[in-house]
């Protein structure tokens, strides 16, 4: 009786693995598509918002921003707020209210497979950050490609600049290459979507044309960028309109403290685990890696964005909060990030203690998050 007992229990138990190993991927993509709603706030594109737009038009007033480092988001988000507000917001505050560089993602696929970037989902930080810039953000999905071409150029034809997520490889004439971008259009004709690219170097001009796209060229690469990051609809662009604007920051302050904390859950970590994870994923390469010239721009990445961050907070005031304390551990990590760096371009890098320089830098970043929050509290 026992035995048969016991094989029973082995039964149900098995039978529920086996269960949760047949749901995994549908839990998985039932959690994704939550998260995406949720913090996308999607709107459908409809069709009878979408009317009748002019065969050209192109917007005037509207500044080409873009930078050598890596803050296309946040570049996207600066050219659109100088154009609706009439003035230029720096690229500090920007990458503060959306939150931008201040936490990290890191998911393990396996093995010496890993994607990690010492940066925050920018969809969450637009929607958190227009309403301190006087802007509100509408995040416009839908999976009909003639729908969402003539959205465009309805927006645009409104005065409104649209923000899309493409696969820059396809714009470039180069499909076999991917790399998400954000870029700005600002104009079409019959033929073509014009855009404002926000990488590649430092510029600030002004009543520019833009680069010609072809538009089913701009389709597939808007369609490749979300299939990319599996988001449950095809297309989709942002726009901002004007709004009320929020004064009281300490929501920022908030959410900041908790992007730079994070968390961890199986193979997916954010903020300071992000990091630490990391820091553990380059201790199993070699230099000689086929991969090691991405290793040594993301670190590179981790040390300019902290590096500019306590720039900028350095000048930050807000009554009655002293993040004094929270820049001086800010700065610390940056200058663990940067010896880390220094070690790695070495000929013969040690590569445990640039991994261990890294981690210290987490772990700054970790208490500066604890004590902004508890700053707050106060």
């Amino acid at each position: 009786m026992k035995i048969k007992k016991r094989w029973i229990v082995l039964i149900i138990i098995g039978g529920l693995a086996l269960a949760v190993y047949l749901l995994l991927p549908h839990i998985g993509t039932y959690f994704q598509r939550k998260y995406f709603t949720s913090q996308y706030q999607p709107e459908p594109l409809r069709t009878e918002e979408v009317k009748t737009a002019p065969a050209e038009y192109h917007i005037s007033g509207v500044p080409w921003i873009s930078y050598r480092k890596a803050y296309r988001q946040s570049a996207s988000l600066q050219m659109i707020s100088y154009y609706l507000n009439g003035e230029r917001v720096s690229l500090g505050e920007v990458n503060f209210l959306m939150g931008f560089t201040y936490g990290a993602a890191y998911i393990s696929l396996g093995g010496k497979r890993a994607f990690f970037l010492p940066y925050t989902d920018p969809e969450p930080g637009f929607r958190v950050a227009a309403p301190y810039l006087g802007l509100k953000r509408r995040y416009l999905v839908t999976n009909d490609p003639a729908l969402f071409l003539r959205g465009i150029e309805y927006f645009i034809s409104s005065g409104l600049p649209v923000r899309v997520s493409v696969n820059v490889g396809r714009l470039k004439g180069q499909p076999g290459m991917f790399s998400s971008h954000s870029e700005v259009i600002v104009g079409y004709d019959d033929k073509y979507f014009y855009y404002y690219e926000t990488g590649e170097k430092n510029r600030f001009l002004e009543e520019e044309k833009g680069i010609p796209v072809a538009k089913d060229v701009l389709k597939q690469a808007v369609a490749e960028a979300l299939g990319y990051f599996r988001l449950p609809w095809r297309y989709a662009f942002v726009v901002f309109e004007k709004g009320e604007k929020k004064e009281n920051i300490s929501f920022i302050l908030r959410r900041n403290a908790g992007l730079l904390i994070g968390d961890s859950f199986g193979p997916v970590a954010q903020g300071s685990y992000a990091i630490s994870k990391f820091a553990s994923y380059l201790e199993k390469l070699s230099p000689k890696a086929s991969k090691w010239d991405v290793i040594l721009s993301l670190v590179e990445m981790l040390v300019y964005t902290r590096e500019d961050d306590v720039f900028f907070l350095r000048g930050f005031s807000s009554a009655g909060i002293d993040l004094k304390e929270v820049v001086y551990l800010l700065g610390q990590a940056a200058e663990s990030y940067r010896e880390a760096l220094d070690l790695l371009k070495q000929d013969k890098p040690d590569v445990r203690k640039a991994a261990n320089l890294i981690r210290e830098g987490a772990a700054k970043e970790k208490e500066a998050g604890e004590l902004l929050k508890g700053t707050l509290k106060k």
